[in-house]
């Protein structure tokens, strides 16, 4: 599957975004947004599955970012990401909240100068699980294509792992993870919303699959 990652300020404009008919999954990036009353039923409230990300900003505390994905998950959200050096607090009331509603949760760790070596990468998928993840997701700025193997070697694992190798060298991460047990996968919906380096349009992504698997 792939999950399009949508950022912008005015709701407005990603609840019509959310209608394009060749979405299969979105994350919904609240950190960018703006929200009013109601914004969230409106985002969330569609049978579309979702994705709730909410990155830590200077005009919201922690605890405001929490509430934020709390009523995200209330409104319909499948999935909530948070990220693995958060709080205890945040993290305790975004998971009791994700649980209650039988939601999945990312676990994630970005890393946007570099790729650290296989232990410290074995370490960080654990401490993601430790936290309490249904999936660890570990983003990496990658250098080379011994980067991306790094990356990639992490999803040889029972338990599911997404490795994104960010930059150039990193896209034949974003294309394998669906294969190597990965949940999802990221795409941008055009190549001017690109959400994170690397990241590869949707229509480009689907392209490289069907010429992959004939479909």
């Amino acid at each position: 599957m792939i999950c399009v990652s949508l950022l912008h300020e005015d709701a407005d404009v990603v609840c019509r975004l959310l209608r394009q008919p060749e979405l299969e999954m979105a994350e919904i990036r609240l950190d960018g947004m703006v929200l009013r009353d109601g914004d969230l039923a409106r985002l969330f409230g569609t049978n579309l599955p979702t994705l709730a990300t909410c990155r830590p900003t200077p005009n919201r505390s922690e605890a405001e970012r929490a509430a934020v994905l709390i009523d995200a998950l209330k409104a319909g959200a499948h999935w909530v990401d948070i990220e693995v050096e958060a709080d205890d607090a945040f993290c305790t009331a975004v998971l009791q909240q994700a649980r209650a509603l039988h939601r999945r949760v990312i676990v994630s760790y970005h890393n946007y100068d570099a790729t650290p070596d296989e232990r410290t990468l074995r370490e960080i998928v654990d401490a993601c699980f430790a936290r309490g993840a249904d999936c660890a997701k570990v983003a990496c700025q990658a250098h080379s294509p011994a980067d991306a193997a790094r990356l990639l070697g992490l999803m040889d694992s029972t338990r599911p792992v997404l490795a994104i190798g960010m930059g150039a060298p990193g896209r034949i991460t974003r294309v394998a993870a669906p294969f190597l047990g990965a949940p999802f996968t990221f795409a941008a919906l055009d190549a001017a919303s690109a959400t994170a380096p690397g990241q590869l349009a949707l229509a480009h992504l689907k392209g490289i699959y069907r010429e992959m698997t004939g479909m």
